[in-house]
Order: C-alpha cells, then sequence, then structure tokens
C-alpha cells in the first residue's frame, strides 16, 4: 500500500515538474519574441519538387513561395500575449497521429531585430509537426491553437475544390507530356 502511494505521489511531483518546466522554456521563448507572423498555404505536396520545405532552411525563413500563400497574419501584442497563456495551458500530449504529413500553416518567432528565433511548421489534418532545435517545447503544443489560428484571422485549413481541379489537371498533363516523350523515344 506504501509502494502504491509514493508512486502516485511521485506521478504527480513528476507532472507538476514537468509542467513548471514547459511553462519557463514557453515563457523564456516569449521573453525574447518581439513579433509572430503565421503563414497558411497551399499543401506543400502540391509544390515543385525544388519550392518543397526550402523555404525554412538554418533556422531561417529563406522565402515562402508568394503563389502558395493563402494567408499571413502579423500578430498584435494581445494576440502574442493570448497565444502565450494557450500554449501554457495547452496539454502536449497527441493521442492519434495519421501517417502523412501535409503542412499548410507556419508560425515563426522573431525578436527585437527582425531576426527568426524559430519556427514550427504544422499539419492540424494529421496532428503533425516540426519546429526548430530551440522551438521543441511548442511543437505539440501547438496543434492545439487551430481555433485561436482562426481567432487571429487564418481561413486556410485544406485545399478548395478548385485547387484540387487544378492540381490533377495539372498531374495528368504531366503525365501526358510523358507518355509523348516516351512514345516518341519508342518509334
Amino acid at each position: 500500500m506504501k509502494c502504491k502511494i509514493f508512486l502516485i505521489l511521485f506521478v504527480i511531483f513528476y507532472s507538476c515538474v514537468s509542467r513548471k518546466k514547459e511553462s519557463n522554456d514557453i515563457e523564456s521563448i516569449f521573453n525574447r519574441t518581439n513579433k509572430i507572423e503565421i503563414y497558411a498555404y497551399y499543401d506543400q505536396n502540391k509544390w515543385e519538387r525544388n519550392e518543397k520545405y526550402e523555404y525554412l532552411r538554418n533556422k531561417s525563413v529563406v522565402e515562402f513561395p508568394e503563389k502558395h500563400i493563402r494567408n499571413k497574419v502579423i500578430l498584435n501584442l494581445n494576440e502574442i500575449k493570448k497565444l502565450k497563456k494557450s500554449l501554457v495551458k495547452s496539454n502536449s500530449n497527441i493521442e492519434e497521429r495519421a501517417n502523412c504529413y501535409d503542412p499548410r500553416h507556419t508560425i515563426v518567432f522573431y525578436d527585437e531585430n527582425d531576426v527568426i528565433l524559430g519556427f514550427v511548421e504544422l499539419c492540424f489534418s494529421c496532428m503533425n509537426s516540426r519546429a526548430s532545435d530551440n522551438f521543441i517545447v511548442l511543437n505539440n503544443k501547438m496543434l492545439y491553437q487551430e481555433k485561436l489560428f482562426k481567432e487571429f484571422g487564418i481561413t486556410y485549413f485544406e485545399d478548395t475544390k478548385e485547387e484540387n481541379d487544378a492540381y490533377w489537371k495539372k498531374i495528368e498533363e504531366k503525365d501526358l507530356e510523358l507518355q509523348l516523350k516516351f512514345n516518341k523515344k519508342n518509334e
């Protein structure tokens, strides 16, 4: 009986210490943050091969291809505080994840000199994400912020019918082009 009580107390203590560390880590990130941008963009699997994942290199945003951006929001001071508060309160456990990874959102944190502190890239559909090494604490917590993103003005969360139709038309055109090249080669 004493062992069970000790184990329960240990789990509670460990949980409290862990949450306190997460809270301190988040506090540290936001103490250095001066600006936050949220990008919503077309599913990266539908980008040109040379564009995919190239916008985030070396912990910096090289350039989001403008043609793929659907929304971009720069948070004001009150929104930054609201995001921080929500992240501190958020769960960091993800019960179920899908195997796909079709990110459509990236949140980028900047310091007072407009230098990137870090980023988190998100796929709300499959509950997967990736973050810069110094932002791992936000990785799972950020996946619980979809409602807040909507409140901040992000409206793009899935491909429209027109985007899907245009993508499949492009694929068909490429297939036809390859087929014609193959037929010419074999004549």
